[in-house]
């Protein structure tokens, strides 16, 4: 199912953001099948953070499907590559991190830093999504930025799905 020690991590941050613990326990197993170095690039990304300007980063439809950087961009390394992937446990995306003011390592996130981040920008959107979108909505905007539910069923039901397993496991 999941490794304990993700579980109890997942479990106590949950808490902390007053946000379900299997909610969580159930992102993981949809986002990395419960694996603390997960990490997924998503080629089509295109919500990339400007770290210098603190800003979005304009990105094109052709430009997003190239693997490596323009000559522009501001980032150091593999910043590139790690801002158009969702890492750690609950795949928080490394464009949404900077977004939200992470300024570490990005492959910090493949780890306790993605999750804790990754559930303090969850309870965000469930505080701004949920009273007209409920969890879907919610869901829907974690992995598509918007809460629409029709744009994004399959992994929305994936989430859920995994949820409603762990509460049947776990029995809670």
């Amino acid at each position: 199912m999941i490794r304990k020690d993700l579980e109890i991590y997942l479990e106590v941050v949950a808490k902390k953001f007053g946000l379900e613990p299997a909610l969580l326990v159930g992102l993981a197993l949809a986002e990395s099948e419960g694996n603390w170095s997960h990490k997924r690039f998503d080629k089509a990304y295109r919500a990339i953070w400007d770290i210098e300007k603190n800003e979005p980063y304009p990105v094109t439809a052709a430009l997003a499907k190239k693997f490596l950087p323009p000559d522009d961009f501001p980032g150091k390394g593999d910043e590139w590559v790690l801002q158009k992937s969702a890492l750690g446990p609950i795949g928080l995306m490394g464009a949404e991190a900077r977004r939200l003011g992470y300024v570490g390592d990005l492959n910090g996130l493949a780890g306790h830093d993605g999750v804790y981040l990754g559930a303090e920008y969850l309870r965000s959107l469930s505080d701004k999504y949920h009273t007209l979108h409920g969890i879907e909505g919610v869901l829907s905007a974690y992995q598509l930025g918007i809460p629409d539910v029709s744009k994004n069923q399959e992994y929305v039901a994936k989430v859920v799905q995994c949820v409603d397993q762990y509460k049947q496991f776990t029995r809670r």
